[in-house]
């Protein structure tokens, strides 16, 4: 992916839940250390090999695709430290749990020197709901925006709007670009 990923003006990954894309960040360097650990061995069985012998042995083909595979692995990782090149936008829903997570997200992402370049806010009630039960869920709502507000005060926030339906399909997917497009703060995700 590394060899053709500047045919692109933008790669957009959704990726899973907090925990599990945490994981795939750190993927990288777990198979680095994985892959110099095969080729330590690897090194040594030759090595071992040799001395029985008494012969040098020819390049190793599993070793230079060990090694092939290696470098291909820290170009990744490179990549994600690459502030210019790389962002994470932090999508959450306006509820306590989602804002917690997101936060602990954030930081750990900044720990790890990745970039988070904005927070989008989804599924966001219209401000015309009638009735008590909206007016409420609403109050509640407001409160949760206000923290998003505080918490994330460092990040471009984006509000999307509950849809009526899942977005899902052409004309949902145009809607939601436009969106996002056009952000409704005036500070564009970078």
């Amino acid at each position: 992916m590394v060899t053709r990923i500047d045919a692109y003006d933008l790669l957009i990954f959704d990726t899973a839940p907090t925990g599990h894309t945490m994981r795939l960040l750190r993927m990288p360097e777990l198979m680095t250390s994985w892959i110099e650990a095969l080729s330590k061995r690897r090194r040594n069985l030759i090595s071992l090999n040799e001395n029985i012998d008494g012969v040098r042995s020819d390049p190793d083909p599993i070793l230079a695709a060990l090694e092939q595979r290696r470098e291909k692995l820290e170009q990744v990782r490179a990549r994600l430290m690459q502030h210019n090149f790389t962002g994470f936008v932090l999508v959450l829903i306006p509820e306590r749990l989602p804002i917690e997570e997101s936060a602990r997200a954030a930081e750990t992402l900044q720990d790890a020197n990745v970039n988070v370049c904005g927070i989008l806010v989804n599924r966001v009630l219209p401000e015309n709901l009638q009735g008590d039960f909206y007016r409420a869920r609403r109050q509640q709502e407001q409160k949760y925006r206000d923290e998003i507000q505080r918490r994330f005060a460092t990040y471009p926030v984006l509000w999307i709007p509950q849809f009526e339906t899942d977005v899902y399909g052409l004309k949902n997917l145009e809607r939601l670009s436009e969106m996002l497009a056009s952000p409704n703060d005036g500070a564009p995700l970078r």
